[in-house]
């Protein structure tokens, strides 16, 4: 089955890439634990997050987050959304060694609404305590997106 693309189809974004001192890489089944982990950190401020009345990630299994996540993975590779995790480096967390905090997720996909082609929208998990890197990262992501080929993008939160 062939993507439906909405963007040129000579684009392709990164797949991996560093913002504002966040690292991102393309959403996926490798992602499992810290992801769900962080969903359900976060759930009440998630709830609504794609659109009204949106109850996701109420109920949401670890199965059901994998399903998802193999979704996503795919879905980037056929170029009909795009998603990547977010990570803030171990060196950054004053942690020193060790694996990268994850911190959440970011999307760009078709505008559901139609009031733009496409709408992108980032969610950093609840438990993170350093604003400064929520608003330089904010702002690093929508200057980012607007630099993709495509004539509107809608943002939130």
């Amino acid at each position: 089955m062939k993507a439906v693309r909405f963007l040129p189809p000579d684009f392709h974004p990164q797949e991996e890439l560093t913002l504002a001192g966040v690292e991102l890489s393309v959403l996926g089944i490798d992602d499992l634990k810290p992801d769900y982990e962080a969903v359900m950190e976060s759930a009440a401020a998630l709830t609504n997050l794609f659109h009204e009345g949106d109850n996701w990630p109420l109920g949401l299994t670890e199965r059901a987050n994998l399903i998802d996540l193999a979704w996503h993975e795919k879905e980037f590779a056929r170029g009909g959304s795009y998603a990547w995790g977010l990570r803030r480096p171990a060196a950054a967390t004053g942690y020193g060694q060790g694996p990268p905090r994850y911190l959440g997720s970011a999307y760009v996909y078709p505008d559901p609404d139609g009031v733009a082609v496409a709408h992108a929208v980032h969610w950093i998990r609840a438990g993170e305590d350093d604003p400064v890197l929520c608003a330089n990262f904010k702002t690093a992501w929508e200057q980012w997106v607007r630099g993709w080929p495509m004539d509107s993008v809608r943002f939130s939160p």
